[in-house]
């Protein structure tokens, strides 16, 4: 397993019609957002606008998790539904989607035979987390968005903060790594199968 530690200060942040994006991976590794030329893509936005309209990605799926706030998402003839802190939805990425509310929010857009699944995980101080990465052409990033946690696994300065993340790649063989919670945390975990 490789093993890759992305600090929020390496994370670059831009404008959106509606907010902000920050691009926390993208595969492939030379791919660009705006040409669509990607498999995946891991991000995390916001919303600063009361009403929006999704933009579409044709030939995509989406996976959406609320980090903060409130939001009542519409896909268009299809089904309605508010979504709080931690919530996910997964939808198509050429459905009409419109939604009220102004939220921080996790994303996962991907195509092809690309699976994706999102969930947040949270951990009380001094409580471990052990996550195994058992699957070839496998990835699992690990987003803190609350809190701090160590990882056992790495060498030299090894905890992590808000807006940090941890990607791990599956190489050769299954392994484990092991996380103790710091302070108080809450984790987003990105599991990607490629």
């Amino acid at each position: 397993m490789s093993i890759q530690v992305k600090k929020n200060t390496e994370i670059t942040c831009n404008r959106w019609a509606a907010g902000t994006t920050s691009e926390l991976y993208i595969w492939p590794s030379h791919a660009n957002f705006i040409a669509r030329d990607f498999d995946f893509r891991i991000s995390t936005a916001t919303v600063e606008q009361a009403e929006t309209t999704f933009t579409k990605f044709e030939g995509y799926s989406r996976e959406l998790l609320i980090l903060a706030g409130e939001l009542n998402i519409h896909h268009e003839n299809l089904y309605s539904k508010t979504l709080q802190e931690f919530d996910v939805d997964s939808f198509e990425g050429d459905w009409n989607t419109k939604a009220e509310g102004m939220v921080s929010d996790f994303n996962i857009i991907y195509r092809g035979k690309v699976l994706a699944k999102l969930d947040a995980v949270k951990l009380q101080t001094q409580e471990q987390h052990t996550e195994q990465v058992v699957s070839p052409g496998s990835l699992t990033l690990i987003y803190i968005w609350q809190g701090e946690v160590a990882v056992a696994n790495l060498t030299g300065a090894n905890n992590l903060k808000k807006g940090d993340c941890l990607i791990l790649n599956y190489e050769d063989a299954p392994e484990t790594l092991q996380l103790m919670c710091m302070q108080n945390a809450a984790l987003i975990m990105a599991r990607i199968w490629y």
